[in-house]
């Protein structure tokens, strides 16, 4: 089993499983150390299904390799000390819907 990387994240984007033809795609960033099966999910839901009560989430200790996942797409690495930095920037993004 290779080394799990703690001095890097990799950012990746998920596409999720579509539910059914009617319903759009949900998407989620990931932040994950190279070789970990487990990351930080970042993304936008709807709980209450009222238009535009949304909330973004910080899901740490998530799966990488989730059944929910149709695709994934690579984003680049960058060091671990910027894991606070993505925290904050994705907090400052409007809530909305993650199509």
């Amino acid at each position: 089993m290779p080394r799990i990387d703690y001095n890097h994240y990799e950012l990746w984007l998920a596409q999720c499983k579509v539910e059914s033809p009617h319903k759009p795609c949900h998407w989620i960033l990931l932040m994950v150390h190279p070789n970990d099966t487990h990351c930080i999910w970042y993304h936008c839901v709807n709980e209450t299904g009222e238009a535009g009560d949304y909330e973004t989430l910080i899901e740490p200790n998530q799966r990488f390799n989730s059944w929910s996942f149709d695709e994934k797409f690579y984003l680049g690495m960058f060091p671990t000390e910027l894991d606070v930095a993505v925290s904050q920037e994705a907090n400052k993004v409007l809530q909305q819907n993650c199509q």
